[in-house]
């Protein structure tokens, strides 16, 4: 699943705009979120054991061979889980009720 289900937050740290804001991503907060990590690691895992990939000789460095329950990838995931993209915005935009701005800002 492609949609995270965890949410974080933006909070205003004062009136002066050249503050930055305080962003909290709540980066795998939501247990379907955990789960989904979870399976990734598993199915990488998977991927790495194929006999095609056996001469490369593959080791797993994070979060490491040793970890195998639900439990410790969970804990694994929220450790070292983060995101590849850069936060560009957080305001809906369109003429529904949840928009914050319409197509002039």
């Amino acid at each position: 699943d492609l949609r995270p289900q965890s949410r974080g937050r933006i909070d205003i740290r004062s009136a002066d705009p050249r503050e930055a804001p305080l962003i909290q991503p709540n980066y795998l907060s939501h247990p379907e979120d955990l789960r989904v990590a979870a399976d990734a690691i598993r199915l990488t895992r998977r991927i790495v054991s194929a006999p095609a990939l056996q001469a490369f000789k593959p080791v797993e460095y994070l979060p490491g061979d040793s970890l195998q329950s639900e439990e410790q990838l969970h804990e694994a995931a929220a450790r070292i889980g983060t995101t590849i993209f850069h936060p560009v915005g957080t305001c809906r935009m369109g003429n529904d009720a949840d928009a914050v701005v319409d197509a002039e800002l």
